[in-house]
């Protein structure tokens, strides 16, 4: 039989006899035979046999599988053309076990799912795989899951073979496919690669990979890739990416300057993710292959050939290599990035002394901001601005979706305790504890009117639907109604029996609620201001009330851990939503009205269904209590608040984090000397514990940081023999540390609030703490163990002391009571009475005869310890005195004090002796030196000062160094002029 030798009488002969006769010709694996790149003897040859396989008329039937589509079909497929294409999808649940039946595989249908769902349904991974999972993890499919590893052994060498083929723009885009963990649409996908490629080429090569089967596309021109492929990907991109950093090269060409291992701005889930499988993995490869000090050592060599002027344009070079630092744990001092493009640097949280960016372009990247705890958040209407109310006294605008702080409004006084947006979206109401409510221009930040009144801390403020009215409620137990036009106040609302917590409209107008700490909710007519209604339930302070879209529902939060939901026509409580386990400080309707958020001290966010009052979600992340919740205008985002100095946003459908906001605050709320006064400790709200040589006048840096809580510092306390200082922070724990090394040595766990005050008993063998849950608890210091709780306070307490001989422990709470205790058995031995309100620090004298109190009624009072009488309460400080402190010999007290300042008084005679001034904010903590000679005082300026007890003059003022300290940030570029403003206020210099 006569066969031709060239390929055109070849595929003539192929035509002819799939014209006379009916033949089924099928050819498999197709792709094997498609070179990357489409190289011209396969467009002579097997392009030019599929060609006329569809376009010549026959009776038979061709049928070609391949992962990758031919170019050659495009313009001869259609739905009535004779050749036509068939994309297979993965197979689903049942499929996939019909498909492994036989291979020794077990596990649950969760594990199956998760199994299939993995390789996309692809059968044949489905079936390589299956042979390692049988061998390997005796078939446990849950046990091969758990390991985390999808690719390797023959699926390995079957994408190895798919990526050799493809061209370097296809590499560059599926890599950038990997960094994005998720679909990306085409216009993103281009921003991403614009300064690489033209678009055609961006077309091209996704059409490429499309037709290869390496990507998916999904709604809106989306692309992403497989699971399987996307592990696959990571894992080349970081090989590639070490081999780069391993030779010191860095070029154009290659993907360390033209990718990044992170991208700062993305959504937090997304950025995690990013981080565990790119970064992280990464720095992992550095140790292990050639060390951490050659890795630095080779990064900061990168870092100095990125000055090159061909170089410096990079876009992701300089980023990597702060990214990769800090994750590796070095020494950032002195790094040069100046002149650089530093884009997509993570430094939220991160230290950057003596750093270098002047003239830098830090556009994309993420810094740490300055504001404190967040004790309200709100979106504007319009839902392109949000604002938050923090505890540094300020009002703070960013935009949104992107995060970018616009506008810091700084002319309270005190904490800024509730923030609004008119309905319009252009001015911002705030609610302060200095007893105003101000009026912002939201577009400016120009304060516009000052609405004065109160007679005590305003704790919300909330706008009429028409904009007009704004009612504003506080501590003085009163709402008032103001014009929003003229600032005039139009009615004063009474009735509640103690502070009230929040007010809000309903949607018509016509209606006002308001929560109290008397534990009622009021409804209120708001043209005459009558009260209606009173809503009797809950069994302690109602922190919020919010009205439903129609006004026919109320919903109240409350401290007894319940959300209730009221009918507003009847009054009736339709509803108790159980499943917080603290105090619920914030609650918000979603716009439709279907879910419910709510905030905790749990430090949770809720989500509820209104019609079943069931859980839906519960947001975990924040380390701190959640003070505030809000839905954005579309109800699609929720914002949350906390005293953990974050603000998160969540998806509200799929209750995954997408950003967080960090700040940072350099308050100190306490000091505390070592008993041989060789050593003082400072703590705040930065968690850290530090340890100051305090007489070295040479050095006025700490020198030791011990890092582990999860919250703010609030106490201190040196063992006596000066070998553990103890802490007590926010997070709930009490840690015990090495002073000698600075090594952890045990937490302490038992309180379910946060930890206010600790003390060494005198022999060091007994540890007392008092909490937020109202109890005082005491401790072996050698085992951790909690040795027994004293219970019988009905508020917060917050100050202890220990007796010289340690058998009488003194407690002063929130509930204006002082008990005594005995230290042994746990009984109450008495119970001080008269302070006149919530009492904040007491001190026994060095006799143990005499104690010192301080609290809300700005008073400080000495009582004789056996007797229980009040001796002398020393008055007309107008200010509130945050803590006091004994001098060794017994004859002076010194309180610090609201109004930056500390007093010093005389016991005895109560005669008060001076005042010292100096610091720029309250003053938190005072503790004397052993030998007397010395004052500290810890403030929320976030200095320590050392003041002499002679001359009572300033000895020396410690201060840790800012995250940003001496930061070079001359003409950077990308940054807002608020975002470099708060650069300055964290260290930074221009």
């Amino acid at each position: 039989m006569y066969r031709p030798k060239d390929i055109d009488n070849l595929i003539e002969l192929l035509i002819r006899y799939l014209q006379e006769y009916r033949c089924l010709l099928v050819l498999d694996n197709f792709e094997s035979v498609i070179p990357g790149g489409y190289q011209h003897d396969y467009k002579q040859h097997y392009g030019k046999l599929l060609q006329r396989l569809g376009e010549d008329e026959h009776q038979s039937c061709v049928i070609l599988t391949s992962r990758e589509r031919p170019r050659e079909f495009a313009p001869l497929e259609g739905k009535t053309s004779p050749v036509r294409s068939m994309s297979l999808r993965g197979v689903g649940l049942l499929e996939g076990r019909e498909l492994l039946k036989g291979k020794g595989l077990f596990g649950s249908d969760e594990a199956w799912k998760a199994l299939i769902e993995g390789y996309s349904g692809n059968p044949l991974a489905l079936k390589l795989v299956s042979e390692p999972i049988r061998e390997v993890f005796a078939g446990d499919i849950a046990a091969f899951l758990q390991e985390g590893e999808f690719v390797f052994g023959d699926l390995y060498e079957l994408l190895d073979q798919q990526f050799k083929r493809l061209s370097e723009h296809e590499r560059r885009i599926v890599y950038w496919l990997a960094i994005e963990r998720e679909a990306v649409s085409r216009d993103a996908l281009w921003e991403n690669v614009r300064s690489q490629l033209v678009k055609k080429e961006l077309f091209e090569a996704l059409n490429s990979l499309k037709r290869r089967s390496l990507i998916e596309s999904g709604e809106a021109a989306s692309f992403t890739l497989q699971p399987v492929i996307l592990e696959y990907m990571d894992e080349k991109f970081v090989e590639q990416v070490y081999n780069e950093i391993r030779d010191v090269s860095i070029s154009e060409k290659g993907v360390f300057g033209s990718h990044p291992l992170i991208k700062a701005q993305a959504k937090e889930y997304v950025r995690d993710n990013q981080m565990r499988f790119i970064l992280r993995p990464l720095a992992k490869h550095l140790r292990t292959n050639i060390g951490k000090v050659e890795a630095e050592k080779r990064l900061k060599q990168m870092l100095v050939k990125l000055h090159e002027p061909h170089l410096q344009k990079l876009e992701y070079a300089a980023g990597n290599i702060l990214n990769l630092l800090i994750e590796l744990e070095c020494d950032l001092r002195g790094c040069d990035f100046s002149h650089l493009t530093v884009w997509q640097a993570y430094l939220q949280g991160v230290t950057l002394p003596d750093t270098n960016f002047a003239y830098a372009d830090l556009e994309k990247s993420v810094f740490t901001e300055t504001f404190g705890s967040i004790l309200s958040v709100a979106f504007s209407p319009q839902g392109n601005l949000f604002a938050a109310g923090t505890a540094n006294a300020e009002i703070r605008i960013w935009q949104f979706p992107g995060g970018i702080l616009s506008l810091t409004c700084k002319e309270h006084l005190d904490w800024v305790r509730s923030v609004a947006f008119s309905p319009d979206g252009n001015t911002i109401a705030s609610a302060s504890e200095d007893q105003t409510v101000r009026l912002w221009n939201s577009n400016t930040g120009q304060c516009l009117k000052i609405l004065e009144g109160h007679t005590a801390r305003v704790d919300f403020v909330a706008f009429s639907p028409d904009g007009n009215t704004i009612a504003s409620a506080g501590e003085d137990r009163t709402i008032r109604l103001w014009s929003t036009t003229t600032g005039q106040c139009l009615k004063i609302l009474e009735g509640h029996q103690n502070r009230i917590w929040s007010v809000t409209f309903d949607p018509g107008g016509t209606l006002l609620a308001s929560g109290s700490e008397d534990q009622t909710v009021r409804l209120w007519e708001v043209d005459t201001g009558h009260c209606l209604r009173t809503l009797e339930a809950h069994t302690a302070t109602v922190r919020s009330v919010a009205f439903n879209s129609d006004g026919t529902l109320l919903l109240s939060a409350s401290h007894d851990q319940k959300l209730r939901l009221w009918d507003v026509a009847t009054g009736q409580c339709t509803k108790t939503l159980s499943g917080h386990t603290h105090r619920v400080y914030s609650a918000a309707f979603s716009p439709d009205g279907s879910i419910i958020a709510s905030a905790s001290e749990d430090r949770t966010v809720r989500l509820w269904d209104v019609s079943t009052g069931q859980v839906l979600r519960s947001l975990t992340g924040h380390v701190d209590r959640v003070k505030s919740v809000v839905f954005s205008s579309n109800g699609s985002i929720i914002v949350s608040g906390s005293e953990d100095q974050t603000i998160r946003f969540w998806n509200a459908s799929t209750g995954q984090c997408l950003k967080i906001l960090q700040g940072y605050s350099s308050w100190i709320h306490a000091v505390a000397f070592s008993r041989d006064g060789t050593l003082l400790a400072s703590g705040g709200e930065d968690g850290i514990v530090r340890l100051w040589d305090w007489r070295n006048t040479s050095n006025n840096q700490p020198i030791k940081t011990l890092r582990g809580h999860q919250g703010s510092i609030r106490s201190l306390a040196f063992s006596p023999n000066r070998s553990i200082i103890a802490s007590a922070s926010e997070d709930q724990t009490i840690r015990l540390w090495d002073t000698n090394t600075g090594q952890w040595l045990k937490a302490l766990q038992g309180h379910s609030g946060r930890i206010w005050s600790i003390v060494f008993s005198s022999d060091g063998n007994f540890l007392a703490s008092c909490s937020d849950d109202q109890t005082i608890r005491l401790w072996n210091v050698y085992t951790g163990q909690g040795i027994r709780a004293f219970y019988g306070h009905s508020g917060r307490v917050r100050s202890i002391a220990i007796s010289s001989d340690s058998k009488t422990l003194i407690s002063g709470s929130e509930d204006q009571t002082i008990r005594l205790w005995d230290i042994h058995t746990g009984q109450c031995l008495n119970t001080l009475q008269g302070q006149g309100g919530k009492i904040w620090s007491i001190a026994i004298s060095p006799d143990d005869k005499t104690l010192i109190s301080s609290g809300e009624d700005q008073t400080i009072r000495l009582w004789d310890i056996h007797t229980g009488q009040c001796l002398n309460a020393l008055q007309g400080y107008g200010r509130k005195i945050w803590s006091i402190a004994i001098s060794p010999d017994g004859s002076t007290v010194a309180s610090g004090n609201e109004d930056f300042t500390v007093d010093l008084l005389n016991i005895h005679t109560g005669q008060h002796l001076t005042t010292l001034h100096g610091h720029e904010n309250r003053i938190r903590s005072v503790a004397f030196s052993p030998d007397g000679d010395t004052i500290a005082s810890g403030s929320h300026d976030g200095t320590i000062k050392l003041w002499s007890a002679k001359d009572y003059t300033v000895s020396k003022t410690l201060r840790t160094d800012r995250p940003y300290e001496r930061m070079n940030i001359t003409q950077v570029r990308g940054l807002t002029d608020a975002q470099k403003a708060i650069l300055r206020a964290l260290g930074a210099v221009d």
